[in-house]
């Protein structure tokens, strides 16, 4: 599971797992569902995600997704975590 969020277009992107998307869902013009040949879930998107959730520290994945790159905000390097 990967989840992402993207400052610069306010999107949070869950993607449950790596499996092709055959088909997409737009439950409503912000929230989008991917589905795989068996009709699951595989991903989540969440556009305008600060007008549509009340409390979320989206600062938090930005924290992580940089300790995934192996660096911290100080350019130091970090142990992945998963």
């Amino acid at each position: 599971m990967k989840i992402r969020y993207f400052p610069d277009t306010d999107t949070l992107a869950i993607e449950l797992t790596r499996k092709p998307i055959i088909a997409t869902d737009a439950i409503t013009d912000d929230l989008i569902l991917d589905y795989d040949d068996a009709g699951k879930i595989v991903a989540i998107t969440l556009d305008n995600c600060s007008k549509n959730v009340d409390a979320i520290d989206l600062q938090t994945f930005n924290v992580i997704a940089q300790l995934r790159e192996n660096k911290d905000s100080r350019g130091f390097k970090a142990t992945r975590i998963d």
